[in-house]
């Protein structure tokens, strides 16, 4: 699992987070129809819970987003401080000079 960032805070009243990301291309990632959450970075993949994403856009140097289960603020309370992951597989292609950690 490439650990892609983490979950800040919630952002308003409908459910929607606040997302670190720890690379440089994060809006790439709503190429992505499902994201993969743990409370532990280093949890094995079969850990990892998926979520399909409902949104997700630029918000100053971070993200904002909702994920499917997390319909209110006090769902995206909840959810503060998980980490954003997915399998190496379902990221886009990387161009010829990047790479993916993890």
């Amino acid at each position: 699992m490439i650990v892609l960032g983490r979950i800040v805070a919630p952002f308003g009243i409908q459910g929607w987070l606040k997302i670190h990301p720890f690379g440089d291309d994060a809006l790439s990632w709503r190429s992505m129809p499902h994201w993969w959450v743990s409370t532990d970075p280093d949890a094995p993949a079969e850990s990892w819970s998926q979520r399909k994403l409902v949104g997700c856009r630029a918000h100053g140097k971070g993200l904002v987003a909702a994920l499917e289960g997390v319909d209110d603020r006090n769902a995206a309370e909840a959810a503060e401080g998980w980490y954003i992951g997915a399998p190496r597989e379902a990221l886009p292609k990387p161009a010829a000079d990047e790479y993916y950690w993890g």
